[in-house]
């Protein structure tokens, strides 16, 4: 069982770099995914990326948190 199983994440920043890396982690650990940036491209290339079997559980929606 994966330790993030029935959580639910919110990634700010999740375009590029750390933002990527977390969503990356937090979805191999069974986490759903709700990731935001202002980077439309980088962010729609982040959920992507995501495992294909975990694709299911995860959104992307531009947002400026400034």
């Amino acid at each position: 069982m994966s330790r993030l199983n029935g959580k639910v994440a919110v990634i700010t920043g999740a375009s590029s770099g750390l933002g990527r890396a977390i969503a990356l982690r937090f979805a191999s650990e069974g986490a759903s995914l709700v990731l935001g940036d202002i980077d439309e491209e980088g962010g729609a290339e982040t959920a992507r990326r995501v495992a294909p079997e975990h694709r299911s559980r995860v959104r992307f929606r531009r947002l400026d948190v400034t």
